[in-house]
């Protein structure tokens, strides 16, 4: 009897140190940056989605979207779909990616599964030819500060070739780099200021802004969110923006997260900064004439500042797209 009791103090033990891990781990894993933390709740969430089942209901403002679904067979699997899902919110911040191959022949059951969110990967693409699926993606994070190499690779996008000879099992190649990610010293910055909006009822009128990120460097490079960006005022003062996904003036419409970019010598990112219609007390007393923006990249590295007359009451910027117009295709 006594031997049982001790067994079973031991076995709770156990359990009770498992529980204290794990639950410095859920802690670490609020606190890494860059993927973003998920709404708050009164309930404490796991450290990562749970993406198994490709449902993000347990999460407080999480949607479940697709990114990729791309046909692919293989020997004994001639209906097979290669999926990749994210969890993401309503500004478009999104958890790592999932992609599995799937059976669609047999009610969509998972045969295996290429990228876990674990991986801290965004999806850019994937591809199937012949017996082998590419994935490619953005290592999105988190880093320890003393993990040099995945300092290093942050940011920067890979593709990873995965081979079957029977469907089932897939033998996963080495990361080829695709791009590094943008830096200040990549990057040209410009701006082009729009017409204002006409304003209605008490509003005034309001303008925006295109924000131009040229790559200037002889290499491709990878930028991904929303740019940061304060506005001065001809007072000299200062005016915060926040950020929305889509609004007056441009962003990101059919889509529920910030594309992944992939820039080519010369080519050009954008991203709109324009105002809300209303002010967040809902008057103009909060209205502002803007002479200057201060601009950084998405991981918080300065861009410089540029000027921009604007009037604004309330700044939003909305994220990095390809293209000059500031606004998703």
């Amino acid at each position: 009897m006594n031997s049982r009791i001790v067994a079973v103090a031991g076995v709770l033990a156990v359990v009770a140190a498992v529980a204290t891990v794990n639950s410095r781990r859920a802690a670490d894993h609020r606190l890494s940056r860059p993927v973003p933390s998920p709404a708050p709740s009164s309930v404490a969430p796991t450290p990562s989605p749970d993406l198994s089942g490709l449902n993000c209901d347990a999460w407080p403002g999480q949607g479940t979207t697709r990114e990729a679904n791309v046909p692919f067979s293989a020997p004994r699997y001639p209906d097979l779909r290669v999926t990749s899902s994210r969890c993401a919110n309503a500004s478009g911040d999104h958890y790592p990616s999932l992609v599995h191959v799937i059976d669609v022949d047999d009610d969509r059951r998972i045969i295996a599964t290429l990228i876990r969110p674990q991986e801290h990967l965004h999806v850019v693409s994937i591809s199937a030819v012949g017996q082998a699926v590419t994935v490619t993606a953005l290592r999105a994070g988190p880093v320890l500060p003393s993990d040099q190499q995945g300092l290093a690779e942050l940011g920067g996008v890979f593709s990873w070739r995965f081979s079957t000879t029977d469907g089932e099992h897939y033998t996963r190649g080495a990361p080829r780099r695709t791009a590094l990610p943008c830096g200040p010293a990549d990057l040209r910055l410009d701006a082009v200021t729009k017409p204002p909006r006409p304003g209605y009822g008490a509003h005034p009128p309001a303008s925006s802004a295109i924000l131009r990120l040229t790559n200037r460097s002889a290499q491709p490079c990878a930028v991904e969110g929303y740019p940061e960006v304060v506005g001065a005022t001809v007072a000299d003062g200062e005016v915060a923006s926040h950020q929305q996904l889509f609004g007056p003036d441009g962003g990101v419409l059919d889509s529920t997260a910030p594309p992944v970019i992939l820039l080519a010598p010369r080519q050009v990112a954008s991203a709109t900064v324009d105002s809300a219609n209303e002010t967040p007390a809902g008057g103009t007393a909060l209205c502002n004439t803007l002479d200057k923006l201060r601009v950084a990249l998405p991981s918080g590295e300065a861009l410089g500042s540029i000027r921009a007359s604007l009037r604004v009451c309330d700044l939003e910027v909305h994220p990095l797209v390809p293209g000059t117009t500031g606004t998703a295709p």
